[in-house]
């Protein structure tokens, strides 16, 4: 179980810490632990001892996307705890361990939309599996960016993981540094960007995250596959 990784998200997402002290916990993670360790560790936000992410985060839906987002963007085995996927409450047990509630209509649908397509997402791209993690560029008040390229692939079909930090506003995000000159494309929502001279500028929510990827090579996984062509766009 790698708690410290849920547990450097959540200081992250309650402002206990900021972007500089979560880069070195990540950095931390990846260097204390041998690499087959490491990509055997379970990666659950959420527990049957642990007050549930939502209650956690007081409520703030979109600072509990981010720390799923963190979660499936990091080298382990990513799971979701019972619940978390629909918004299900609950703080010290044993309220984080009530029934699950069958009755869709008390389901977060869009919570839900968020994590299949974090699931999909990660299912489709060797890279965001089996990738090596890679500290590209942090901003303490702005941003943080991270890679993760597969030894097999080649470094063109890397992904970069971009993350926000708070903000009362979208932010842009610049500069990312980008390998290739070709346009990226983000796997979350599907908007493309243009590389000039080595980096991209992106404007994301507050408290957000998102995948990037050569746009060439998204195209090609659509045509190849029939699942990730009916999830992407």
């Amino acid at each position: 179980m790698n708690y410290p990784l849920r547990d450097a998200a959540l200081d992250l997402l309650r402002q206990k810490s900021g972007i500089k002290e979560f880069a070195a916990s990540l950095h931390e993670l990846t260097t204390v632990y041998d690499r087959n360790n490491l990509f055997g560790m379970y990666l659950s936000m959420g527990s049957h001892d642990r007050k549930r992410a939502i209650f956690a985060l007081d409520g703030d839906k979109q600072k509990v996307k981010l720390l799923h987002f963190i979660a499936f963007a990091f080298p382990g085995a990513p799971a979701i705890y019972y619940g978390d996927e629909i918004g299900l409450d609950g703080g010290k047990d044993p309220l984080n361990r009530a029934a699950f509630p069958w009755d869709e209509e008390k389901w977060d649908k869009d919570t839900l939309a968020y994590m299949k397509k974090l699931i999909n997402t990660r299912k489709a791209y060797n890279s965001l599996r089996r990738g090596d993690y890679k500290e590209l560029i942090q901003n303490k008040e702005i941003g943080y960016f991270a890679s993760h390229v597969n030894p097999t692939e080649r470094p063109s079909r890397s992904s970069s993981m971009p993350m926000t930090a708070p903000s009362r506003s979208p932010s842009p995000l610049s500069p990312a540094p980008i390998s290739n000159p070709l346009p990226v494309a983000t796997l979350m929502n599907g908007e493309v960007y243009e590389v000039y001279e080595d980096s991209v500028t992106l404007v994301m929510k507050p408290w957000s995250g998102t995948f990037l990827l050569p746009l060439y090579f998204i195209i090609i996984k659509k045509q190849k596959s029939p699942f990730f062509r009916d999830f992407f766009l």
